[in-house]
């Protein structure tokens, strides 16, 4: 079948062809939303033969991590080593996302075989052209790796199974590996980022946190906000911030993907997926200065004992909370502390505002927008 394409100029694609995957025919098709192959066989002679036969396959254009020529033609050098030889292919290979259970997501490549160069480069250009138009994708990111979170292995982990995804999916790393404590927030606060579409932080909650708080602080500082009013409204930041978990607990990695899974985490990140999550700012009662955003939890006397006592245990990993638990609890302190709240206006008929829209609503303060 001749390759068709209509609408090239409009918003409208659709493609379709007989391609060859695995040395079988597939009648494979491509428009605005989706690319499908299903196996082509002549008309089986029963119904079982042709259940037996068949072979559908859907993904939407947005799980396309991306598509690239194959070259399979080498030659021998002088020296008797080979070599591959650049040349018109007439096979490309496709990137898509697979789901798996439990939240967990993986890397599929499906290679297809066209009957010439020509053909291959109209599907390949036309794949291409449809994945440029999710403009939430990113295309460079400053990433931060912490050395020294969780199990040591933040940089392991983004060298080994981070990097060549986004290397895949044309998405430029300046990396920094993060020497001290607020190494990522002085960073980022003395830099412009206009030139990157996302922060990436490799390392636990504690690094996510550092890079929170020194995005919303920069981006609220330059837009004239009294951080220290406690009346005043934030300014959402533009800047999205990614996770690649390598810490002990991982918690904001488990609350936006549901595990955490460095793999899962960069392809969610390379298909440009966000959400927003409510961010708690902690004050001095009697100031209000600002002390610091908080977004996974905020923890007070004895959790605060465990956290202080399992900093020099981190080489246990996230054992340590237990051990270091189980002897602040033998220790049986005690911690004094009043907590007040300003009740809900609405309490009574049970409708609780800002729960329908999204936003988060602040008793007697205006209603903030959300961090993403």
């Amino acid at each position: 079948m001749a390759p068709s394409l209509e609408g090239v100029s409009s918003s409208e694609v659709n493609l379709e062809d007989v391609l060859t995957l695995a040395n079988k025919p597939f009648n494979v098709k491509l428009n605005n939303k989706h690319i499908s192959w299903n196996y082509k066989k002549k008309q089986p002679f029963s119904n079982k033969e042709k259940k037996n036969w068949t072979c559908k396959n859907k993904v939407p254009i947005e799980e396309v991590i991306a598509v690239e020529y194959v070259e399979r033609a080498s030659k021998q050098t002088e020296d008797g080593d080979m070599e591959m030889v650049s040349l018109n292919s007439s096979i490309f290979r496709l990137h898509i996302i697979k789901r798996a259970p439990k939240y967990v997501w993986r890397m599929k490549a499906v290679e297809l075989h066209c009957s010439n160069s020509a053909q291959c480069a109209l599907w390949v250009d036309t794949i291409r052209s449809l994945l440029e138009k999710y403009t939430n994708r990113p295309k460079s990111l400053l990433v931060f790796i912490n050395p020294y979170g969780g199990k040591r292995k933040a940089k392991k982990i983004f060298d080994e199974k981070v990097a060549a995804i986004f290397d895949l999916a044309g998405i430029t790393s300046h990396v920094i590996i993060t020497e001290r404590a607020d190494h990522a927030k002085e960073y980022i606060q003395s830099r412009d980022l206009n030139r990157y579409d996302g922060i990436v932080c490799v390392g636990g909650d504690g690094m996510f946190a550092e890079l929170l708080n020194g995005v919303i602080n920069l981006h609220n500082t330059r837009m004239r906000v009294d951080l220290d009013d406690c009346n005043s409204r934030l300014m959402q930041p533009p800047m999205r911030i990614g996770v690649i978990p390598a810490g002990s607990t991982d918690t904001v990695a488990y609350c936006t993907t549901g595990i955490n899974d460095a793999v899962t985490s960069a392809l969610h990140i390379v298909v440009g997926d966000s959400m927003a999550i409510d961010v708690c700012s902690v004050r001095n009662g009697l100031t209000g200065k600002l002390i610091r955003f908080c977004v996974s939890m905020l923890g007070y006397g004895f959790y605060g004992d465990v956290l202080r006592d399992s900093e020099n245990l981190r080489w246990m990993g996230p054992v340590r909370y237990d051990y270091s638990g189980f002897r602040t609890f033998l220790k049986n302190r005690s911690y004094d502390a009043m907590i007040s709240y300003l009740p809900s206006q609405s309490l009574q008929d049970n409708h609780h505002p800002g729960l329908e829209d999204g936003l988060r609503c602040y008793s007697g303060y205006a209603i903030p927008s959300p961090i993403s």
